[in-house]
């Protein structure tokens, strides 16, 4: 019952292996992770945030009207404080009302509206700039899920092929059982490592369905347990020592920000330049004399110049600079950072390909050594056990090519993200 239950086991893992399921490739993964991402929509919402406050500058070229009321009553009035023979001076009413309807008119502010926009502007650019670069983070964590996951499904791949060479043999030992030719203490050597294979089998299968859950939350969709990912092809990195990332340019653009607001903080302190115009109905009106509701209206100009602001520009303009100082370590740190990761990877990727070119030659030698513990095994030369450790060895160096393999496209692919290329 033990060999029918081990068979039907590994026919249903050839049957599912057999079927053509569906393929996921990692430039697809990336592509549906950033559409999804949320942070991706934040790109269209500056856009427009910073239209509105471009849209709201503008207006304040445009005459601004202001409509006042107001009623008071004061204690006291300015009165001729003597009589003039045959004269009858009128004196004025203690309450006063006065409606007006008032237009201002920007005629010159220095500049400081446009140093305004054209720091919005930079800004829309820092943060579409910003979640551009925020997106490498996503994309190193897409890559390492899905090569996480690619390890289970190429290990599994293999441990298949090690159960199928281990059902051949057992069922060789069972025939030798039947005919009272093998012992059932060696047939259930086999038996042992076949269930053991299973489980591991098991185990590498939950990690592969484990890792898609993760995926799919990304991808925002179910991901079967017979989804296949494919290896992507090993990237040529020869000609990719230049990077493209986005943060320099980030840190740029914040340069550059500083030195228009350091500019909008010169235009404050510029003469600023306006007209005017009122009218207004009231009592009294500009006849102060006049007791009646009476209209009125005034037009004019304004000039208004900060002269001395107690070298607030200077502490200003110290401030900025600083600021940008603190921005030119920042890019100093980066760019270390960066050099010290490429060279890193740059390491890796040197090992594992002097790995791979060792792990043909062993997984040649170790096949060898199987083949001959197979046959010495169908003699009676070597026990069971004996087999299995043969056979363990030569999955060992199988596994560990195919871990070496994936190792190395993935660091090619690390290198080239961190590059801001791939």
């Amino acid at each position: 019952m033990r060999t029918i239950y081990i068979m039907v086991l590994l026919l249903l893992a050839v049957c599912m292996y057999a079927q053509q399921p569906d393929t996921l490739l990692l430039k697809d993964c990336h592509e549906e992770a950033i559409r999804l991402y949320p942070l991706t929509r934040q790109r269209s919402l500056l856009g427009e945030v910073t239209e509105l406050k471009i849209r709201s500058l503008q207006t304040s070229y445009l005459p601004q009207l202001f409509l006042n009321g107001q009623a008071s009553w004061q204690s006291e009035v300015t009165e001729i404080p003597f009589d003039v023979p045959f004269i009858q001076i009128p004196s004025v009413d203690r309450d006063m009302y006065r409606m007006t309807l008032d237009v201002q008119q920007l005629i010159w502010d220095g500049g400081s509206k446009r140093h305004q926009q054209e720091i919005e502007k930079v800004g829309l650019q820092i943060g579409q700039k910003g979640l551009e670069a925020e997106l490498y983070s996503l994309k190193e964590r897409i890559s390492q899920l899905y090569f996480s996951i690619l390890l289970f499904q190429q290990n599994s791949r293999i441990l298949l092929s090690v159960l199928e060479q281990l059902t051949e043999q057992q069922a060789m030992l069972e025939a030798g059982v039947r005919h009272g030719l093998v012992l059932a203490g060696q047939r259930d050597v086999l038996l042992a490592e076949i269930m053991k294979t299973n489980q591991e089998l098991l185990e590498l299968e939950s990690g592969k369905q484990a890792g898609l859950d993760m995926l799919g939350v990304f991808l925002d969709r179910s991901m079967p347990s017979d989804l296949v990912l494919k290896l992507p092809d090993i990237p040529d990195i020869r000609e990719e020592a230049v990077s493209q990332r986005l943060e320099p340019l980030v840190m740029e653009l914040k340069q550059q920000q500083l030195e228009l607001t350091k500019n909008l903080s010169v235009s404050k302190y510029l003469p600023k330049i306006s007209a005017f115009a009122q009218a207004g109905y009231g009592k009294p009106g500009l006849n102060m004399l006049k007791r009646e509701f009476d209209d009125f209206y005034m037009v004019g100009a304004r000039f208004q110049w900060n002269i001395w602001n107690w070298n607030q520009q200077k502490r200003d303009k110290q401030g900025l600079d600083l600021q940008k100082d603190i921005i030119s370590t920042q890019r100093e740190t980066f760019d270390r950072n960066l050099t010290m990761n490429l060279r890193n990877l740059a390491a890796m990727i040197l090992k594992n390909e002097r790995l791979l070119e060792k792990d043909d030659e062993i997984i040649r030698l170790r096949s060898n050594i199987t083949r001959m513990a197979a046959a010495q095994l169908g003699n009676g030369v070597i026990t069971p056990g004996d087999y299995v450790t043969e056979l363990k060895q030569e999955s060992i160096a199988r596994l560990n090519k195919e871990n070496h393999y994936i190792q190395l496209i993935r660091t090619k692919i690390e290198y080239l993200t961190v590059l801001g290329k791939y």
